[in-house]
């Protein structure tokens, strides 16, 4: 089963977009494998020239190692109008590369010589190609700027907490309430009336409240963070990344139920393990850390 996902690299535009309501939506397969990502090469051209990139879904133990490999880091600047400040940067293109080498199925799109049409049929990653440099791979020649946006359109979803236009938004002492966590799959293309495309998918994640130990296990286990201090320098850098696996078992542990998903073309059954072990790390971890989130409370305004 495959589902294709198009990718158009944003743009700057000054002209005022509407985003169209939602329309109901099909469910989203979470066994999808492998994955198809359309992506626009040429996002600053009139005219778009799309390859297809096919995907296998990644393991846990793949999506992890690709989170480590992209931390926040944040290091001291010194001072800046009087001020201490520090300057926070994240470059998550080596660990999409490394991962979209050891995913990526193969290719359409592309064109194997100068001067010839791209090819329309799937072309394998590991076929041979002949350069200037002598005989490369597919794998080889694709740009790395395609093979990160190749990876980050896999999973191209935002997420927010869905509250019900009817429901009195309050907080029961009681206990016992259960919070939804919307995901929007894909759409957001911008179409030629001047509105954005619907998602192409919308998944509803139903969880229970989290206990004070839960919490205290986000808090303190849901992001590493690592500080180092040059000691010529004296310059401090932190490193802070994502813990995939306790946002997973977080994510596990919480989870109620789940609306609008399928696996093997039959309702999501948030009863069964082998189901949820379909969702992507990458849903987990988004979705309950806008659950956290929300839960925080502050002072107002």
């Amino acid at each position: 089963m495959t589902e294709q996902l198009n990718i158009e690299e944003p743009t700057n535009t000054t002209e005022e977009v509407k985003p169209e309501t939602p329309t109901k939506t099909k469910a989203y397969p979470m066994d999808m494998n492998p994955i198809e990502v359309r992506i626009n090469i040429y996002p600053n051209l009139e005219k778009a020239h799309y390859t297809v990139h096919k995907l296998r879904k990644p393991t846990f133990e793949e999506e992890e190692e690709r989170e480590r490999k992209m931390p926040l880091i944040t290091t001291d600047a010194g001072k800046v109008e009087g001020s201490e400040a520090s300057s926070m940067t994240i470059d998550d293109e080596p660990a999409n590369t490394a991962l979209y080498d050891k995913i990526a199925l193969s290719v359409s799109g592309y064109a194997l010589k100068r001067g010839e049409k791209p090819s329309g049929d799937a072309i394998s990653l590991d076929d041979e190609v002949e350069t200037g440099n002598g005989s490369q791979t597919v794998r080889q020649l694709i740009p790395v700027s395609h093979k990160n946006t190749a990876i980050n359109g896999m999973f191209p979803s935002k997420f927010e907490v869905d509250v019900p236009e009817d429901e009195e938004f309050s907080f029961a002492l009681g206990g016992g309430r259960e919070w939804r966590v919307r995901q929007d799959i894909g759409g957001g293309e911008k179409r030629e009336d001047g509105t954005l495309a619907p998602p192409n998918f919308q998944v509803y994640y139903t969880f229970r409240e989290p206990s004070e130990l839960e919490r205290k296990k986000f808090r303190t286990r849901a992001i590493a963070a690592l500080t180092l201090r040059n000691p010529k320098t004296g310059v401090i850098t932190e490193r802070r990344s994502t813990n995939l696996k306790v946002l997973r078992e977080l994510f596990d542990a919480l989870l109620v139920g789940v609306d609008g998903a399928t696996v093997g073309g039959s309702a999501f059954r948030a009863s069964d393990p082998t189901h949820i072990d379909m969702i992507p790390a990458n849903f987990k971890k988004s979705s309950v850390i806008k659950l956290f989130g929300m839960l925080e409370a502050d002072l107002g305004n």
